[in-house]
């Protein structure tokens, strides 16, 4: 899935990130992205959390958004009390 990211206020040496970019995504990218947050490695966060983590997040990662990457009605249903905010 393709989609373009907007980002502003970055300054100093971050400040060339401002703008709009076009970024790619695939399933395989984001379970990646979800192990790793916040640890080194799969394997380091794996060996703080348990491997219990690593199987929620895949299950949701699979689960979650549909063959194009786009939220299910499932998910988008989970919180149906507190959402919208309005």
């Amino acid at each position: 899935m393709s989609g373009h990211i907007t980002s502003q206020n970055f300054s100093g040496r971050f400040a060339a990130l401002n703008g709009v970019a076009a970024m790619t995504a695939t399933r395989p990218d984001i379970i990646r992205s979800l192990l790793t947050v916040g640890y080194s490695s799969r394997r380091a966060e794996v060996s703080v959390v348990g491997l219990w983590r690593e199987r929620m997040l895949v299950a949701m990662a699979i689960g979650y958004p549909d063959a194009s990457l786009r939220t299910t009605s499932h998910f988008r249903n989970l919180e149906q009390a507190f959402w919208p905010p309005w």
